[in-house]
């Protein structure tokens, strides 16, 4: 087992209830160990039969598991539970059931965009393949996330059903945050959170209102809510450099269905183009010891010999040559009982970073970043954008409305009565 010492003591205080077999609902803002923990539990506790799950491919990859609906043979969960419960019943199914009925514990990461719905359905399948009546078929349920970052596509959140009170979850809530140090700006982002900006908040976020980057050739990478205008956008700055065009090609190995499931949603490119002073983004933890983590900011300086792996110059003055790594999914298997690789994806762990979408940006701490936030569309995406942010000083805004600024009444009344 990893050395449970670069825990802190609410993310061991996890460790212990989850090894008391506990329900557990853990939360908490942008940056505060949430992910860490996943990461660290599926680690050591997955040869123990330990499931990691993820309600968007996005989250999955990043933990190198399945989404929820492709783990539990829902598809899409759009038809009558009655038929979804009988399809799992089907020939086709059998792997299906097996590892419901194998797994000890079930963690769900980025549980705010599970619906209300969605985990009745979970709730009648789990209960009809293992034969058990009790909520969620008696599997013990580790739900992380935020209901004020992503709420559901459709339909209630899920602390709204029935289930989720059947659990009768623990909730831990990490108020900690590691990703930012600036006192200032962490409470301008709790703030954020909850939809509750004051005047200093307002002023704080005038002040970066068109502020002009001096510091650096490497300009603030444009978060946008369409995917159309990111890729536009990088194509276009990336046409306007004159060198000659590097091209690194993924490679793939493992099962159909997952390599088309690790293309579709891992934030590695399946076609890399670089070239001579490209704008990239690093979306690896590989050079933590050199301070360059997941988000950090770059500029192409040149190509190897070999393999034309680019050398990197960072924001931290830092000039690597990245060369390629491995994104896995990964899985328990019940009949050996360890941990397989279903499917992997060999790339280049750089993406151009003129700009990307808010939703890939889950989980990074970004150098710096320019934002539209007078045109955020859902609740809680300000605050999902802005919290990317390693500090208040790589913050860029274009334009705002603060009536768009808002958390879901529904979530902050949740969080309230916690």
């Amino acid at each position: 087992m990893t050395d449970g010492s670069c825990l802190s003591d609410k993310q061991k205080s996890v460790i212990s209830l989850f090894e008391q077999g506990k329900n557990l609902f853990i939360t908490g803002g942008a940056g505060s160990g949430k992910s860490y923990l996943l990461n660290f539990l599926k680690k050591n506790y997955g040869h123990l039969g330990l499931e990691v799950t993820a309600s968007t491919g996005i989250a999955a990859v990043n933990i190198g598991g399945s989404t929820i609906h492709s783990w539990a043979g829902i598809g899409l969960a759009n038809l009558p539970i009655k038929q979804i419960v009988e399809n799992i019943f089907s020939a086709k199914f059998a792997r299906v059931r097996r590892r419901i009925r194998c797994v000890k514990a079930l963690a769900i990461d980025e549980i705010s965009m599970i619906s209300s719905d969605v985990l009745e359905i979970l709730n009648k399948v789990f209960c009809a393949v293992r034969e058990n009546s009790a909520a969620m078929g008696g599997i013990q349920m580790l739900f992380f996330g935020d209901f004020l970052q992503l709420p559901p596509v459709n339909s209630g959140f899920c602390f709204n059903s029935k289930i989720w009170h059947d659990l009768d979850l623990q909730t831990i809530t990490f108020e900690e945050i590691f990703r930012q140090e600036d006192k200032k700006f962490i409470k301008l982002l709790n703030n954020l959170r909850f939809g509750k900006v004051d005047e200093n908040d307002r002023d704080a976020l005038i002040s970066r209102l068109k502020a002009k980057d001096e510091t650096s050739t490497i300009r603030p990478t444009i978060l946008s809510t369409h995917n159309v205008k990111v890729e536009k956008i990088n194509e276009h700055e990336l046409q306007k450099i004159l060198h000659n065009e590097v091209i690194h090609l993924a490679e793939y190995f493992g099962s159909n269905e997952k390599i088309e499931f690790l293309k579709r949603n891992c934030i590695a490119a399946e076609t890399l183009k670089l070239k001579v002073g490209a704008q990239v983004m690093m979306i690896k933890n590989t050079y933590q010891k050199e301070g360059v983590i997941n988000g950090s900011l770059g500029i192409v300086r040149d190509f190897s010999p070999r393999k034309s792996y680019p050398l990197v110059e960072f924001t931290n003055g830092k000039i690597l040559t990245i060369s390629s790594e491995e994104w896995l999914i990964e899985k328990f298997d019940e009949e050996k009982k360890l941990v397989i690789t279903e499917a992997g994806m060999l790339q280049v762990p750089l993406i151009l970073a003129w700009a990307m979408t808010i939703h890939k940006s889950q989980g990074m701490t970004l150098d710096k970043i320019s934002c539209d936030l007078a045109h955020v569309f859902s609740p809680g995406q300000a605050y999902v954008a802005l919290s990317r942010a390693r500090n208040f000083d790589g913050v860029f805004i274009e334009s705002m409305n603060f009536d768009r600024i808002a958390a879901d009444d529904d979530a902050v009344k949740f969080y309230q009565f916690k």
